[in-house]
């Protein structure tokens, strides 16, 4: 019963975060907090909406299925599709977008992705995402992680190289995670 009520807590909490993750105030507020500063956040949320936006006529389960991250002009691509025709429109989408500069593509084709997975997955997205809050030498803003078949997929962009370790071997000791999928640029 102790679990049950934990992973409720977090998948609340995640599901808050998402929401408010996405509104302008906070694209806004994190903006300022942001080791890429304000005009990159503006640019890099408008390159993600652009995406979500060009996928939305492959369907709904499109836009539920792939997780969209983008830091610095770089846009990571996460999760599971149907056919190798919509993970090539997707990635076309992304590309087509300016100031884009690299497009990582972790998109896999018809694999069976069961509820039971996404639970789990969300579940320990959203217990990092609330343990990185409190890390006291790592920024959060920093970062976009997400989790999908148990692997921990993280983009962004460290103070400096004892923020990438640091970050590294947070993520690190979640026991649930299989493998951790770094694109973590260190600032110059």
């Amino acid at each position: 019963m102790k679990k049950i009520k934990k992973k409720i807590f977090f998948v609340s909490l995640f599901l808050i975060n998402s929401c408010a993750g996405t509104s302008v105030t906070s694209t806004f507020g994190n903006a300022l907090f942001s080791e890429k500063g304000f005009y990159k956040t503006i640019d890099d949320s408008l390159i993600y909406t652009k995406i979500k936006a060009g996928i939305l006529p492959l369907g709904v389960n499109t836009i539920s299925d792939i997780g969209i991250h983008v830091y610095e002009g770089t846009v990571l691509l996460v999760g599971n599709i149907e056919s190798s025709k919509q993970r090539l429109e997707i990635v076309k989408k992304a590309w087509e977008e300016d100031n884009v500069k690299e497009v990582i593509n972790e998109i896999e084709i018809g694999a069976n992705y069961s509820i039971k997975e996404k639970s789990n997955d969300l579940y320990l997205q959203t217990k990092i995402n609330a343990s990185l809050l409190l890390a006291t030498k790592v920024v959060s803003n920093n970062y976009s992680i997400q989790v999908y078949r148990k692997n921990i997929y993280v983009i962004g962009l460290s103070r400096s190289l004892d923020e990438k370790i640091e970050i590294e071997e947070f993520l690190q000791s979640f026991d649930e995670c299989d493998k951790i999928f770094n694109f973590i640029e260190v600032s110059r």
